[in-house]
Parts: C-alpha cells; structure tokens; sequence
C-alpha cells in the first residue's frame, strides 16, 4: 500500500492539480452568466420584473462605488502618492466597479427582451 500511495504524488499529479485548480477558478468566475439564458427561459413576469429590478440596483450600486474609488483618487495629493502607486490601484478598481455595472445593465435588457415562456 504504502508503494501505490508513493507512486500516485508524482510530478504529473502535482501539475495536474495546479491546472484543475486555475481552470476550476476560471470557470467558476463565469458561472451566473452562463447559467442567467437557463434562468431566463423559466422566469414569469413577476420574478423577470424582479430580476431586472435586482440586476439595475447592483449596476447602480456598482456605479455609485466606482465614483466612490474615482473621488478618492483625485483627492490624492502628489505627497501622499509619490509614485502614484495608490491613485493607479483606486482607479483600476473604479475601472472594474464600472465594468460589473456594465454587465449587470447588459443583464438587466436580456431579461427584459427574452419573451414570457412561461406561459407557453
């Protein structure tokens, strides 16, 4: 028992965690937008309604911090952030916080667009 346990800690298996993991970490990122067009198909009016609803206010709130981050790093003073280390990671995150919002609007038309196929 002992040799089998010894023979399967090989190189490859270590390698091939190490892939299992980044691609587990890849997909899941990527999960509620791929499961949203299954979502969709079964959702009635009301709960589409509520839906788009859920997805505008993230977009907002996504909006709203965004311009939070992009205050913030305006305020900076050139002796706080010599090398402008910390106004280049605020302004990333207001680019980030932006691009969810974008996404989330871009959410909010598809559940308004899809037709009711629940009625069908």
């Amino acid at each position: 028992m002992r040799q089998l346990a010894s023979r399967d800690k090989g190189p490859g298996a270590i390698i091939g965690s190490i892939v299992l993991l980044c691609v587990g970490m890849v997909g899941c990122s990527e999960f509620p937008h791929q499961s949203s067009p299954v979502i969709q198909g079964t959702l009635g009016g009301q709960e589409r309604s509520a839906t788009m609803q859920s997805y505008r206010q993230q977009a907002e709130a996504a909006r709203a911090e965004a311009e939070a981050y992009e205050r913030r790093a305006e305020s900076l003073g050139e002796y706080t952030d010599t090398k402008g280390f910390v106004r280049s990671g605020l302004t990333t995150a207001a680019q980030a916080h932006r691009a969810k919002a974008v996404t989330l609007e871009e959410l909010a038309a598809t559940h308004e667009e899809q037709p009711n196929t629940a009625n069908r």
